[in-house]
């Protein structure tokens, strides 16, 4: 009688795929994925909802100008109560909407430098020095710079506030 012999460890080994293999399921998934939302999900979308997207951007309003910046800088003025002993370095840029602002503040930069001075020599050093100091003076020369401008759509900086 023959006896049985067990099977060797090649005969009972998964096969592995080969690299083609795998390289065609990963194509074959592609393809049907293709063939489904061609078939299937393409036509679900409404023509008339792209075609409407479209129009909207085509009859949305053209972008607004820059915003225009209007500079003084270097404004030197001494404090209120300093006896010419300390000074403050400022500069002011207002940024403006339209040209038209921008030119009243060209033909009005004299004034406003004026202005601005006469603003900030008010002020002592205590006042200047304080918490939210140059949040107060910006409100106040903005209102300054509406007059000068024309323009009440604008915004004050002070990118330059240095006090010695």
């Amino acid at each position: 009688m023959a006896t049985p012999t067990a099977p060797t460890a090649e005969a009972v080994a998964p096969v592995a795929p080969s690299n083609v293999q795998t390289i065609g399921l990963g194509v074959l998934a592609l393809a049907i994925g293709a063939v489904i939302g061609t078939l299937f999900i393409g036509p679900r979308l409404r023509p008339s909802s792209l075609a409407a997207g479209a129009q909207a951007s085509a009859a949305a309003p053209k972008k607004e100008e820059p915003a225009r910046i209007f500079r003084l800088d270097n404004v030197i003025v001494n404090p209120a109560a300093s006896q010419g002993q300390r000074f403050l370095i400022v500069s002011v840029a207002v940024e403006v909407r339209t040209p038209e602002a921008e030119a009243h503040l060209k033909e009005s930069e004299v004034a406003f430098r004026d202005a601005v001075i006469g603003i900030v020599e008010r002020m002592t050093l205590e006042q200047l020095s304080q918490t939210g100091a140059r949040d107060s003076l910006r409100q106040i020369l903005t209102a300054s710079a509406i007059r000068f401008a024309h323009d009440s759509a604008l915004h004050v900086y002070l990118p330059q506030f240095l006090i010695q």
